[in-house]
C-alpha cells in the first residue's frame, strides 16, 4: 500500500462527514413555533333591502368563508331552477 493511499485511508476515518459550525455545536437546537396568525377578515356591504347605506349590514368573514358562501349561493340558485321536461 503506498504512503498516500494510508494517509488518505487514515484522514478519511478521522475527519467529521460534516462540518460543525461554532453556533450549533454550543447552543441546542430549538424547535422554531410557528406564530399562529389570524386570518385576514375582508368586509362587505351588504344591502339587499335597496334603501341605501343607512340600512345595508356590513359582513366580515376570511377568504375561505367567502368562498364557501359564494359556492353555497350558487349551488341554491342551480337548485332552484330544476329540470324542465317536456
Amino acid at each position: 500500500m503506498s504512503l498516500f493511499a494510508a494517509f488518505f485511508l487514515i484522514s478519511s476515518t478521522i475527519a467529521p462527514t460534516e462540518p460543525v459550525s461554532p453556533q450549533t455545536a454550543d447552543t441546542p437546537v430549538q424547535p422554531t413555533v410557528a406564530a399562529k396568525k389570524k386570518p385576514k377578515k375582508i368586509c362587505k356591504t351588504d344591502d339587499r333591502t335597496g334603501q341605501g347605506s343607512r340600512t345595508a349590514k356590513r359582513i366580515c368573514r376570511t377568504a375561505e368563508q367567502w368562498g364557501l358562501a359564494e359556492r353555497e349561493s350558487v349551488d341554491s340558485q342551480i337548485d332552484s331552477m330544476g329540470t324542465k321536461t317536456r
